[in-house]
């Protein structure tokens, strides 16, 4: 290259090139893998981003009156909603491992017992009663990590009504 450059020095046309531009070359073999590779990952994070951000706006539309809080981040990798139902609240946390996946890995299902179902728990509490205690709701977990957000939610929705009362009894004293 230090050749190249003093025989072509005398041509003022020629422009030199830099340091940078020397080191980056490129294999015709290697070239089109490595293009394939990125553009099928592209295509990955895209499809990801598509499918939740899809699933976040069925569950809105469909369940608009019964969801009260929802939050997601920018990419959709984390989704938060809550569910105010008579008997209890129940907040849901969906976290995705990275940004390709289309289910989520961790998911918290809680259910915290609401006023009029609280006053029936404080009484036969005692002093517990003021702080209500949430309790997990795993049979809600196992269904959002394994199906798509809005069927995950009809599941959800359809045995919620005895799920909380039967979870709050048990912890309660006789």
């Amino acid at each position: 290259m230090e050749a190249d450059r003093k025989a072509t020095s005398g041509d003022t046309n020629n422009i030199p090139t830099s340091h940078f531009q020397e080191k980056v070359t490129y294999r015709v073999g290697n070239k089109g893998a490595q293009t394939y590779k990125w553009t099928d990952h592209t295509g990955g994070l895209l499809q990801a981003y598509v499918d939740r951000c899809e699933q976040v706006r069925l569950v809105k539309e469909l369940y608009r009156n019964q969801i009260g809080e929802l939050y997601h981040s920018l990419p959709y990798h984390m989704i938060e909603f809550a569910l105010d139902d008579s008997d209890c609240k129940v907040t849901f946390g969906l976290r995705y491992p990275d940004l390709v996946s289309v289910l989520p890995t961790r998911v918290k299902v809680l259910a915290w017992p609401m006023h009029q179902f609280k006053k029936n728990h404080a009484s036969s509490a005692g002093a517990m009663g003021s702080q209500p205690i949430p309790a997990r709701l795993s049979y809600a977990e196992d269904a959002s990590r394994t199906l798509s957000l809005p069927e995950a939610y009809a599941e959800i929705v359809l045995n919620l009504p005895q799920a909380p009362l039967q979870i709050f009894q048990v912890g309660s004293p006789s």
